[in-house]
């Protein structure tokens, strides 16, 4: 009898320790997953936590949904060299209907130019000394500092595609 309540305990602690460490793992999980970035010459933070480094001056997609009919978002970034150094020269993001074009010097939605901040269709678009910032309502949200450093946040639980060069 002695036996069988120590193995029920031991079980019991067992399955216990296991509940919390995947608790644990969920949670950093989540935050993890709802990050991507690329910044400086070359690196790549997918939304699965790796790092990447590709040198390429292309089109990258950083996030898009996995609709077949239709795009609710996507957010690709262009990398060009400046003065010898790479540089992401321009990020277009697409909300539904809207098409947002940031560059270092110029915001356009929809093709007109906008000053920030902007607010119009579940968009909020601010501009400070150091970051260009998209908060969409959609759940997503988009960081800039006009030179090398892009971070893409999606709070919405959505089928993504993950850091893909588009040559």
């Amino acid at each position: 009898m002695a036996k069988t309540v120590l193995w029920t305990w031991a079980l019991v602690l067992i399955f216990t320790w296991l509940y919390q460490v995947e608790a644990m793992r969920a949670g950093t999980r989540n935050h993890v997953n709802s990050i991507c970035s690329a910044w400086g010459k070359d690196h790549f933070k997918t939304f699965d936590g790796d790092i990447y480094q590709f040198p390429g001056m292309c089109e990258y997609n950083l996030v898009s949904d996995c609709h077949e009919a239709y795009l609710d978002f996507s957010v690709h970034m262009k990398r060009a060299e400046v003065n010898g150094h790479p540089t992401v020269s321009r990020i277009v993001i697409t909300i539904k209907d809207l098409i947002i074009l940031l560059t270092k010097n110029l915001v356009t939605v929809n093709g007109e130019i906008v000053t920030t901040p902007y607010h119009g269709s579940g968009v909020l678009l601010e501009k400070n000394t150091i970051y260009t910032k998209l908060y969409a309502k959609l759940g997503l949200s988009v960081m800039w500092n006009g030179e090398d450093a892009v971070t893409v946040r999606v709070f919405a639980s959505a089928l993504l595609t993950f850091i893909q060069p588009q040559f």
